[in-house]
Order: structure tokens, then sequence, then C-alpha cells
């Protein structure tokens, strides 16, 4: 069950990052579209590290790892 809600969320993380690249892309975009093109980077990075923190709970990753995992979780989605 796991497995599948990390795939999921990786998968989700990948769909805002071609978003967020697509509007990277366009020379035109707007100050605004920018803006969220950067949210989608910041969902897509949250949604990466909630995976890793999952998986080093279930793997038993060492303490110092999961502060730095937290700290990441909780600036990227302020």
């Amino acid at each position: 069950m796991a497995d599948t809600m990390e795939e999921g969320m990786l998968t989700t993380a990948e769909v805002d990052m071609t978003r967020a690249l697509s509007v990277a892309d366009e020379m035109s975009a707007s100050r605004a579209e920018l803006k969220m093109a950067v949210r989608f980077l910041a969902h897509a990075v949250a949604d990466a590290v909630e995976v890793a923190r999952l998986r080093g709970e279930r793997l038993g990753v060492d303490p110092k790892a999961k502060e730095t995992a937290e700290f990441l979780r909780r600036t990227l989605t302020r």
C-alpha cells in the first residue's frame, strides 16, 4: 500500500515538474505564471521529500537524516 501511495506522489511530482518547466520555457510567461511555476516545483519537491521521509521511516534511517527531511518538508510546504 505504501509503495502505491508513494508512486502516486512521485507521479504527481513529475506532472508538476513538467508543468513548471513548460511555463518556464514560455518566453511570454507573465510574473503570475512564473510564480505558479515555482509553486508547482515546490509541490514536486515537497512530494519527493515526503516519499523519501516515508521510505526512511520504513528502512530505519538515522535521526540526523530525519531532521533534515523534516526541515525541508516544513520549509517547502509553507
